[in-house]
C-alpha cells in the first residue's frame, strides 16, 4: 500500500490494539477475525475515512477486481439491460464493469480492448456488429484475458458467445404468418447502418419457414433502399420497390417494433389495412407496442438474461484452471401474439355462425 494508506491503517490497528494483519483481515473479509473486532476495525475505519488502495492490493494480490464491456452504442434499450444482467452478475462475485462505447467502429472496438488490457482487466466482453475481425487481434487478446461475445459471432473465430436465437424467432414469424394464411410473405431490414447478424439470421429463418410449404413465398425488402435512417421515407421506398416489382405481400415481418409502427403507417397510407390485407409483426416488445393503433405481435427477448449468463460464462472461464473449448449459449425469444398479426382475424373465422 502507499504511505499515506499504511499510515491509516496502521492507525487502525494501534487505536484498538490488534495487528495490522488483523485489521486488515477484517476490512477485506478474510481470515478469522471476530464479529465485534470486525465491526470495531471497520467502525473506526469508516470514521477515519479508510479508503483500502485498490492499486496495491491488484499489485498484491494479481487481481484488479475489474471486467470490462465494449459495446456499439450505448443508447439502445436492450443494452441498458444487458448492462444491468453483466453488473448483477459481477456484483455476485465483487467485481466492478468499466464500460466503453465504440460507436460500431472496429478499429475503436480494438483501441478500447487493448487500453482496457493496459488497465489490467481480468475479463472482456465485446458487442460487436463486425462480422470480419483481424485475427491477430483476437488471437493476443485472448491469450491474456478470456472473452466473450454478446449476441454476434465473427467469422473463422471460434470464440464464447451468448446471444438470443434470432434464427428460431425468423422460423416463428414465419410460421405463425403462414398459420393466419400469409402466402406472400416479406421480411422488413432494418435501415442499412444498423443491419447486422442478427437481421441476416431472422430472415434466413423466415425464408425456412416459408421453403416448408410450396405454395408460401418470403422476399426482403429494403435491400435497394437507399435512405439510412429509421424513417416513413426508408420504409415507404421499401415497400414501393417490392411493389413496383411485382410482387404481393400479406404478411411482412419486421426488424423491431419501430420499424413495425412505420410499416403500419406506410401501409395504410397506401391504402392497405392492417392486419387485414397485410398480417405485420414486430420485436423487442417496445413501450407502447401493445397500444399502438393496431397493437404490434412482437418478441420480447431476454437481454437482461443474456447479460447475467455472459456474466456467469465470462467469470467460469476466468476461474478455469484448464482451458475449456468455447461454447454458445443461445437463448429464446418469447412470441407476444396481438392483433397485427391477424390472430383476432383467424379466430372470428372459426366462430360458427349462429
Amino acid at each position: 500500500m502507499s504511505a499515506i494508506s499504511n499510515t491509516t491503517l496502521n492507525t487502525i490497528a494501534l487505536t484498538l490494539g490488534v495487528s495490522r494483519t488483523t485489521a486488515h483481515a477484517a476490512l477485506s473479509g478474510s481470515g478469522r477475525v471476530s464479529e465485534a473486532t470486525r465491526k470495531r476495525v471497520c467502525d473506526l475505519a469508516a470514521e477515519l475515512g479508510y479508503t483500502p488502495n485498490m492499486v496495491a492490493r491488484a499489485l498484491r494480490t494479481q487481481r484488479t477486481g475489474n471486467i470490462a464491456l465494449v459495446v456499439p452504442t450505448i443508447g439502445a434499450p436492450h443494452m441498458a439491460l444487458i448492462l444491468r444482467g453483466i453488473e448483477e452478475y459481477a456484483t455476485t462475485q465483487g467485481y466492478n464493469i468499466l464500460l466503453a462505447c465504440a460507436h460500431g467502429k472496429a478499429h475503436k472496438e480494438r483501441e478500447l480492448m487493448e487500453a482496457f488490457l493496459g488497465l489490467g482487466v481480468e475479463g472482456l466482453l465485446l458487442y460487436t456488429d463486425c462480422y470480419y475481425y483481424p485475427r491477430e487481434c483476437l488471437d493476443r487478446i485472448v491469450k491474456k484475458v478470456p472473452l466473450v461475445l454478446l449476441e454476434n459471432t465473427i467469422a473463422d473465430m471460434h470464440l464464447d458467445m451468448v446471444g438470443v436465437d434470432q434464427f428460431a424467432m425468423g422460423v416463428t414469424a414465419g410460421e405463425l404468418l403462414r398459420a393466419h394464411g400469409r402466402r406472400q410473405q416479406g421480411y422488413l431490414l432494418p435501415y442499412p447502418s444498423v443491419r447486422g447478424q442478427w437481421s441476416t439470421l431472422r430472415a434466413a429463418g423466415q425464408q425456412q419457414a416459408a421453403q416448408q410449404d410450396g405454395d408460401v413465398s418470403c422476399a426482403i425488402l429494403g435491400e435497394t433502399a437507399t435512405e439510412d435512417a429509421l424513417t416513413v421515407a426508408y420504409v415507404m421506398q421499401a415497400l414501393q420497390d417490392h411493389y413496383a416489382a411485382g410482387k404481393p405481400l400479406d404478411g411482412l415481418f419486421a426488424a423491431n417494433d419501430e420499424h413495425a409502427y412505420l410499416a403500419i403507417h406506410a401501409l395504410q397510407t397506401l391504402g392497405l389495412r392492417v392486419p387485414e390485407d397485410v398480417a405485420v409483426i414486430g420485436c423487442d416488445d417496445h413501450v407502447g407496442s401493445d397500444t399502438f393503433t393496431v397493437p404490434v405481435t412482437t418478441f420480447q427477448q431476454p437481454m437482461e438474461a443474456l447479460g447475467w449468463n455472459a456474466g456467469e460464462l465470462l467469470f467460469r472461464r476466468m476461474n478455469e484452471q484448464t482451458a475449456q473449448p468455447p461454447t454458445q449459449d443461445l437463448l429464446p425469444a418469447s412470441l407476444i401474439v396481438r392483433a397485427s398479426c391477424g390472430a383476432q382475424l383467424a379466430m372470428d373465422s372459426c366462430v360458427p355462425n349462429r
